[in-house]
């Protein structure tokens, strides 16, 4: 990958931040004449200005989703809203999908004192602009998220799940 573009997607992210949230208003498949922020590869559904790939195939662990996301020059999913995720738990209502959410800074970085519960997205650094959580999620010690059946989740990042890579277009 070119330096160039290297740089480019770094500043889409930082820009993400600061961008408003955006509800999905098309699904569609994505066309090869879309631009996007990495090669578009196996990124082939398209909702908004997002690109998705859903790895239905083979069950990884939440470290090798990251991994995975990354080496497509994309990131685990990051839910932006209620239609976001009604609309992954309508295409997978039996599966457990790994999210962008971990609580891992709590245990690597002992300067960074999270509350309990708190957990981060890997792909911004900040909370999950929209959550729904899964009663009792609190009680439990886990590090990552999966999303199933529409809730949120915490479990064990070495559990074994499906997961969606996120990117965006560039226009």
């Amino acid at each position: 990958m070119s330096p160039k573009l290297v740089f480019l997607f770094f500043c889409l992210q930082l820009c993400h931040l600061s961008m408003s949230m955006e509800i999905p208003q098309t699904f569609t498949q994505l066309s090869d004449s879309s631009k996007c922020v990495a090669s578009c590869g196996k990124f082939n559904l398209q909702i908004g200005k997002k690109l998705y790939y859903v790895e239905s195939k083979e069950k990884v662990n939440w470290y090798k989703a990251v991994n995975n996301c990354r080496k497509m020059g994309g990131y685990l999913l990051n839910i932006e809203s209620s239609t976001e995720m009604d609309l992954f738990a309508a295409l997978y209502p039996s599966d457990s999908l790994w999210t962008s959410l971990n609580s891992l800074l709590n245990t690597y970085q002992a300067s960074t004192i999270l509350e309990p519960g708190t957990f981060l997205s890997i792909a911004t650094g900040e909370p999950m602009p929209y959550n729904r959580w899964k009663e009792g999620y609190l009680n439990r010690t886990e590090l990552c998220v999966e999303m199933t059946k529409g809730f949120l989740d915490s479990i064990t990042c070495v559990n074994l799940r499906y997961y969606v890579c996120q990117a965006h277009i560039l226009y």
